[in-house]
């Protein structure tokens, strides 16, 4: 807004007369009286400031204009506790992800036997998993992720409720109605995986053929799964997980071919082996259809190499094949 006043000349208080009489409204906006002479003072009240020229002005003319905002740069939003694995990131990236495509990511691992993907050493280790239940659905089953009593590894503990969301009660008018079929579960996944510049990737698999996981469980199966998501399928591919219970620690190998392929809990007709480039998360799931209390205790998860087991391919049996060519198919 622009107010103009025309008079042979416009003194120092005249100017803070003019500046205590702007509306409330203009606080943040800057007042500047304008001369077309050559000696200007300028004055600063509430938030406004003004220039005013000396000498006998032909024309004077009052500008309210709007502040710019100014933009500050506050280091506090850089989280230096989390700068070193970020570059730790950005120089693996660089060396393996910008140097060879996705298919050549992890060449390097040809030269080792085992590799520890997760250790729960620090309570920091346990950021890249979430809880997950049959809550989300209006179940009743709850579940948490901490770190164990011992301080070095980490505990999934929860509890599995087989009661029924309240949107599948059946109605208390129906008699015969019949009851549906609900199982309650709880899933411990991990977050999605990030390259060194902060962006969403996958996990690459390539040089190891199976996982090592030393676990302390209490007697229920588990599943270990694996998201594979490479853009043409999202398939599920998982695993079962026997724990067998009691104080003692176990080490379960879980070889890549053993691992069957399932999309929304049913399997798939033809099993292959899926991409070990494109992993977007792995998880834990527990759904054997019994209500109670659950533990499950981790030490590590690792990718080891075994020799007695296949690289390629699954060894999935089809049921439906053909055992000889004197068979056919069905």
């Amino acid at each position: 807004m622009y107010r103009n006043c025309t008079g042979p000349f416009v003194s120092f208080a005249q100017g803070c007369t003019l500046m205590a009489n702007v509306n409330l409204r203009y606080m943040f906006c800057r007042c500047v009286v304008r001369n077309t002479n050559l000696i200007e003072s300028r004055i600063g009240v509430g938030g406004l400031s003004a220039r005013f020229k000396s000498d006998e002005p032909k024309r004077t003319e009052i500008v309210i204009e709007k502040e710019k905002p100014k933009r500050s740069w506050k280091l506090s939003e850089i989280n230096w506790n989390m700068l070193p694995k970020k570059l730790a990131r950005v120089n693996e990236y660089l060396r393996e992800g910008a140097r060879h495509p996705m298919e050549q990511r992890g060449k390097g691992r040809y030269f080792r036997d085992d590799e520890i993907l997760y250790c729960f050493r620090d309570e920091s280790d346990l950021e890249n998993w979430t809880a997950v239940t049959d809550e989300v659905y209006g179940g009743k089953s709850s579940a948490e992720f901490v770190q164990g009593e011992n301080g070095a590894t980490a505990t999934f503990r929860g509890y599995i409720s087989q009661r029924l969301p309240r949107y599948m009660l059946p109605s208390t008018y129906d008699k015969l109605e019949n009851k549906p079929y609900y199982r309650g579960f709880a899933n411990l996944e991990t977050l999605p995986f990030l390259n060194g510049f902060n962006q969403e990737d996958r996990l690459s698999l390539v040089g190891f053929n199976a996982f090592d996981v030393r676990i302390r469980g209490d007697g229920r199966k588990y599943l270990f799964e694996m998201m594979v998501d490479d853009g043409l399928t999202d398939f599920v591919h998982s695993i079962p997980v026997h724990t067998r219970g009691g104080p003692e620690w176990e080490t379960v190998r879980l070889p890549f071919a053993k691992f069957t392929a399932t999309k929304r809990n049913v399997l798939i007709y033809h099993q292959r082996s899926f991409n070990v480039n494109f992993i977007s998360s792995l998880r834990f799931l527990l759904l054997d259809s019994i209500e109670g209390p659950f533990q499950l205790e981790i030490d590590y998860i690792a990718l080891v190499k075994d020799v007695t087991e296949s690289t390629k391919g699954t060894d999935y049996c089809d049921p439906n094949a053909a055992v000889n060519s004197s068979i056919g198919t069905w």
